[in-house]
């Protein structure tokens, strides 16, 4: 059995941030990016607990975040987002997937978990769960986070490549179909070629 390990999909990509603190303001690069936080690249000497206000852009799209330095090392500083807007979260999400969809490294080891990893996506949040079976537009997901019949869901499968290393994020929307003690079984929405493919891979 999967825990109910709540984890945000953290990837590898470069994107300019403007940082802004009560000493001043700084040009950085992200090194990786979840809707959960963030690391920049950067000569900044933040220490733990500062406030920080960030713009991170993508294609002309600006998201304005406030953050926590959470850790420093030598090459950068990390954050988590703290009480992020509604609207703030959105946009997030919607540069994630934007980067996903084109291919894209995770940062860590994720796979080396499970080859049938898989993620479900509710809101904001990301969930780790397991293939179970997967065919004929359903799948069933080990995982113990309970969820309810009817609930929408965004089934996210990476696809080992390079090690451990993920280039290909694939998603599909899905509805839960039957939930059960051990996880549920929901049915895809309108799947694409791709996620099928690597369904398939994993379902192996």
């Amino acid at each position: 059995m999967t825990s109910n390990k709540r984890s945000h999909i953290r990837i590898l990509v470069a994107l300019k941030v403007t940082a802004e603190t009560a000493t001043g303001r700084v040009k950085a690069l992200t090194k990786n990016l979840s809707v959960g936080g963030v690391y920049l690249l950067t000569d900044a000497k933040w220490a733990a607990g500062t406030r920080v206000d960030l713009n991170l852009a993508h294609k002309g799209v600006e998201v304005q975040m406030r953050a926590e330095v959470t850790h420093r090392r030598e090459d950068g500083i990390g954050m988590r987002f703290v009480d992020p807007a509604p609207v703030a979260v959105t946009e997030l999400i919607g540069v994630i997937d934007d980067i996903c969809s084109s291919g894209v490294d995770l940062d860590g080891d994720m796979l080396n978990v499970d080859e049938r990893l898989v993620l479900f996506r509710r809101g904001m949040l990301e969930y780790v769960g397991r293939v179970e079976r997967a065919g004929e537009g359903v799948i069933a997901i080990e995982t113990a986070e309970k969820l309810r019949q009817g609930e929408p869901l965004l089934v996210l499968l990476p696809a080992r490549s390079d090690g451990a290393h993920v280039r290909e994020i694939v998603g599909s929307f899905a509805e839960v179909m039957q939930p059960v003690d051990s996880g549920f079984t929901a049915r895809f929405i309108d799947a694409s070629d791709e996620f099928l493919t690597a369904l398939k891979r994993v379902n192996q």
